[in-house]
């Protein structure tokens, strides 16, 4: 289990709390392979795209971000109209 794996399961509990108010949506990305392909993929603008994209089937208009390291950087970059 890499480090991100630990931090992920320290603060997943916490999401059940949430979910008695909101709903929470998790997007679980598949294991990091070390391709290429994966690596030229795998930026903010694609994974802010991502969520963008999940928000929007969930009909979310705004929405809260919650991200740590590298995924307080994906939301900044997420359109500040639709984070709330």
């Amino acid at each position: 289990m890499d480090q991100a794996q630990r931090s992920w399961r320290s603060i997943a509990p916490h999401f059940n709390r949430l979910a008695d108010r909101y709903r929470v949506i998790v997007i679980e990305y598949p294991p990091r392979d070390k391709t290429q392909a994966f690596v030229d993929s795998f930026t903010a603008d694609h994974v802010c795209a991502d969520i963008l994209a999940v928000a929007n089937a969930a009909s979310a208009d705004r929405f809260a971000w919650f991200g740590f390291s590298w995924g307080g950087v994906v939301g900044c970059s997420s359109p500040p109209e639709r984070i709330g």
